[in-house]
């Protein structure tokens, strides 16, 4: 920035009006209207122009930034808490693990019934892979879904 301010006369008012709109956002055909407009005022006011509409956008992109980094940051905080909160109920012993209680559910769903021992087989795999996946991955739901299936 400061090279190109030193090859530029800044008290010539077009030259200033040339480099901000070169470093304007603007389209081609508005900085090439900036460029042949030959009446001084005319081309600063066109300048101007460029320059509140770069403006405008920027105040709504960082309103839109904040924005997103305000939601996100919430979220982050609510699955902190959750997680926290887990972590606490397993410690005292209020609540099982999700995925237990899930593994639990399964195995009581079979219990009673008459299962071959071949399928039985089958549910005892599908039971200890769900135990050793985490459940924010896909096979998790797979392996879920298949045992919904089975039982």
């Amino acid at each position: 920035f400061e090279q190109v301010i030193r090859f530029y006369n800044l008290e010539d008012p077009l030259k200033v009006a040339d480099l901000v709109a070169g470093m304007s956002l603007a389209n081609r055909q508005e900085l090439q209207a900036v460029l042949v407009e030959d009446d001084v005022m005319e081309r600063l006011r066109k300048v101007r122009t460029i320059v509140k509409k770069d403006l405008e956008f920027s105040k709504l992109q960082s309103h839109v930034k904040s924005q997103v980094e305000e939601k996100v940051s919430k979220e982050q905080r609510r699955l902190m808490l959750m997680e926290q909160m887990k972590q606490i109920s397993k410690e005292l012993g209020i609540e099982k693990d999700e995925k237990t209680a899930l593994i639990q559910q399964f195995r009581d769903a079979v219990k009673d019934k008459d299962v071959p021992e071949e399928a039985m087989k089958v549910i005892e795999q599908e039971l200890g892979k769900l135990s050793g996946i985490e459940p924010s991955s896909q096979e998790y739901n797979v392996c879920r879904t298949y045992l919904e299936w089975l039982t």
